[in-house]
């Protein structure tokens, strides 16, 4: 695994989110949509951000100082909502999924996510 990680989230060529060694207050987001707990230590990165939809984005992890190794990424719909919410049709899904997908960052490579429903 790719030891420091940083995480960066792009709209075309802008950068619109990013982080490296993640924040403790974000301990309860991912209490809050089921994800895993990280020690406060972690060298992880994570990103909270408002995402317009329709629209495709990237995830682009990279290692810290040339740091190389596999990425996980995972993406978690804020807050949390029910299926009454996302009816069928919308974006091709019944109600909001949890995304993921690893990569080997060398060169830094992105793997791409589109967002569906009302923003």
């Amino acid at each position: 695994m790719l030891a420091d990680p940083r995480l960066e989230v792009f709209d075309g060529t802008t950068r619109v989110a990013g982080n490296d060694n993640w924040e403790s207050p974000l301990a309860g987001t991912f209490a809050q949509v089921g994800a895993f707990a990280l020690p406060p230590s972690s060298l992880d990165s994570a990103v909270v951000v408002t995402l317009a939809a329709g629209k495709s984005y990237t995830a682009q992890v990279s290692g810290v100082n040339g740091g190389t190794g596999e990425a996980l990424v995972e993406v978690y719909e804020l807050p949390p909502c029910r299926k009454a919410d996302h009816p069928a049709g919308v974006g091709g899904l019944a109600e909001p999924a949890g995304l993921a997908s690893r990569t080997h960052p060398e060169p830094p490579n992105g793997s791409g996510f589109g967002v569906w429903g009302n923003a």
